[in-house]
């Protein structure tokens, strides 16, 4: 089966990590990598590879092919659920409610195309119920992508507007602002907004509104 995306887990404290590179602070170490395979439809397998060391350099599998495109995906992270229920989260609240605000931006990349050629071929039937409104797109982020948005689940111009408008290797952009001034007033927090088609409409306006200027400078 082709390797599709990877995450990465400290061996040590259990913590999600954002790059093979990063050392936890928890434990002082560097990493274990965890290799997510995609078989068909929205069947996974999983399987664990190599050990933690003092440095990516001394890993014993760097250097393989094999290994190098585990970085490369790895790092392809765009946001995840697990960054923020795992961090400064309200306390009893859902796990879910990490996710809203990534899956109302999936649900618009869905509806305008943009969605990856991955998830066409594996994911028909829950992008149809995204657009039919039977699931939201935080049901697509949870069951296909399992809690994490990574470059592959774009196309070539989803993937471009998103690294403009949403983040890139240098962090976050204008979209988590322009989520917070959008549905962010009358909550106690942004993890606190209802995943509904009514918030996400004030949201995809938005959207409409920023895909449209950056596609007059592109």
């Amino acid at each position: 089966q082709p390797l599709k995306s990877a995450y990465i887990l400290c061996k040590g404290c259990g913590t999600h990590q954002p790059d093979v590179s990063n050392r936890c602070h928890s434990w002082n170490r560097r990493t274990v990598i965890c290799i997510l395979y995609y078989g068909g439809g929205s069947g996974r397998s999983k399987c664990w590879v190599g050990n933690y060391c003092n440095d990516v350099s001394e890993h014993p599998f760097s250097g393989c092919e094999f290994f190098e495109q585990v970085k490369a995906l790895s790092m392809g992270s765009i946001d995840r659920m697990d960054w923020h229920y795992g961090g400064d989260f309200p306390e009893g609240l859902p796990t879910e409610n990490g996710g809203t605000h990534i899956g109302m931006y999936l649900a618009w990349i869905i509806n305008n195309n943009l969605i990856g050629e991955m998830h066409l071929e594996d994911a028909s039937e829950s992008i149809f119920a995204v657009k039919n409104r039977q699931n939201t797109g935080r049901d697509f982020l949870i069951k296909e992508c399992d809690e994490k948005f990574w470059n592959d689940d774009l196309n070539e111009e989803g993937l471009a507007f998103t690294n403009h408008y949403y983040s890139d290797d240098s962090g976050m952009k204008q979209y988590i602002q322009d989520y917070e001034q959008i549905l962010g007033n009358d909550v106690d927090s942004t993890y606190h907004v209802e995943d509904t088609w009514g918030n996400y409409e004030k949201v995809a306006r938005g959207l409409d509104i920023r895909f449209k200027e950056w596609k007059e400078i592109e």
